[in-house]
């Protein structure tokens, strides 16, 4: 994996972990979860338990493959990618 990705994905998820508990305010006896609520149940009964979990977050913007981009396609993307994880750091900072 190379390494700015890496880095993308742990800017991505620490601030779920930092954040965590605040999620399970209604505790383990809510197992069901209204439909626009992105989080799973067992990762809000993880955080209750443990205090953190570890998530993997899908941004939802469209890709293309690298390979299918020219140069100038590439910094687009990689651009329009950047700016979706910025918008979401900003709001789970909020």
């Amino acid at each position: 994996m190379p390494k700015a990705l890496a880095t993308g994905l742990l800017f991505l998820i620490l601030p779920f972990l930092l954040v965590g508990p605040s999620w399970a305010k209604d505790g383990p006896q809510t197992q069901a979860r209204a439909p626009t609520d992105k989080i799973p149940y067992a990762v809000s009964e993880r955080i209750a338990t443990h205090g953190d979990a570890r998530v993997i977050v899908q941004l939802n913007t469209p890709v293309v493959r690298e390979r299918k981009l020219n140069p100038r396609e590439k910094a687009a993307q990689r651009r329009l990618i950047a700016d979706a994880q910025a918008r979401l750091a900003s709001e789970l900072s909020a």
